[in-house]
């Protein structure tokens, strides 16, 4: 069987059912992608790659609680690359008390996300609002909650969550009007 011509939603029904060869296919496909989040948001080369394993044994483990009528392929393995690269983040501070953020921090917010070209994405988060952008970075890119968003910025929860989700919806919208203006 050639692998490489297959769909990842076939790829990934022939792993559920234990196929290691399409399981190798899937992570030839992914695993620089996955590997290169990690990285982006981690910073450290060796946890990527530990991250970029976990994920791969997650597909493993997990591939028949993938369904192509809810996303892509690349879109479920990025979400799991983000989770588990943000679950790191959480333990790093855990193990170690960070200072508390910079406001030229927000700047090196340089992050890929699966599908949609880096720059839209970087140029969308600079068109929000700052109170929105901080928001969106302490949450994504440095893996805080709201309710630790809401103590570092000393908001309230409810404004923590409505900012978020406005800028979740303007970087959407931004996004998509860019991917739009390819087409």
């Amino acid at each position: 069987m050639e692998y490489h011509l297959l769909e990842d939603s076939e790829l990934t029904s022939l792993v559920a059912s234990g196929d290691q060869q399409a399981l190798a296919a899937l992570y030839d496909r992914h695993a620089n992608r996955v590997f290169s989040l990690a990285l982006t948001l981690l910073g450290d080369y060796h946890d990527a790659e530990e991250v970029t394993q976990d994920v791969i044994m997650s597909v493993w483990q997990n591939s028949g609680a993938y369904d192509p009528l809810r996303a892509r392929f690349s879109t479920w393995i990025a979400r799991i690359a983000h989770n588990r690269a943000v679950d790191e983040l959480r333990r790093r501070r855990k193990r170690a008390a960070e200072s508390p953020l910079e406001d030229h921090e927000i700047a090196q917010a340089d992050s890929t996300v699966a599908g949609i070209e880096y720059e839209t994405v970087r140029s969308a988060l600079y068109e929000l609002p700052e109170e929105h952008r901080r928001v969106v970075y302490l949450g994504f890119f440095q893996g805080y909650t709201h309710t630790e968003i809401s103590k570092m910025l000393d908001r309230p929860l409810g404004t923590v969550k409505t900012q978020m989700r406005a800028a979740l919806r303007l970087l959407r919208d931004r996004v998509t009007a860019s991917a739009e203006e390819v087409l």
